[in-house]
């Protein structure tokens, strides 16, 4: 299958489709894993957040500033990974802090999200910025 009919067209509302290849995903292994390891169901939804509702935003943010000014592109990804990692910091530090669960189903969790949807992501904007430019 080729990118393009992956991706959709990212001038055209179909953009959104790897929006939701990527809330697909994520709740499908979120229900596939919290059905075989119910105990720790919380764990593994508290691992999936994060980079779940990072990456959303990530995908749209770079798409509509592709779309509008393609140049500003590299900058924002540049700001926005180290704003990521300053909020997984972050995340990391409250719960560990404030919470009593299985970390290591969460950590087991987090790179696992962390690592396809990133994955995922990368395609996505390799795919993007092999487009023309369109306005």
């Amino acid at each position: 299958m080729s990118l393009s009919k992956l991706f959709g067209n990212p001038s055209t509302p179909g953009y959104k489709r790897i929006q939701y290849y990527i809330i697909g995903l994520s709740f499908g292994l979120l229900l596939i894993f919290s059905v075989f390891y119910i105990r720790f169901a919380v764990e593994i939804f508290l691992g999936m957040a994060p980079p779940f509702l990072i990456g959303l935003w990530t995908v749209d943010r770079v798409t509509k500033i592709y779309l509008d000014d393609p140049p500003k592109v590299t900058k924002f990804m540049v700001i926005a990974f180290g704003v990521k990692m300053v909020v997984y910091a972050a995340y990391f530090i409250l719960l560990f802090v404030f919470s009593t669960f299985n970390r290591w189903h969460f950590i087991i969790s987090f790179l696992g999200f962390f690592s396809v949807l990133h994955a995922l992501e990368a395609m996505y904007f390799s795919y993007l910025l092999k487009q023309p430019h369109i306005r």
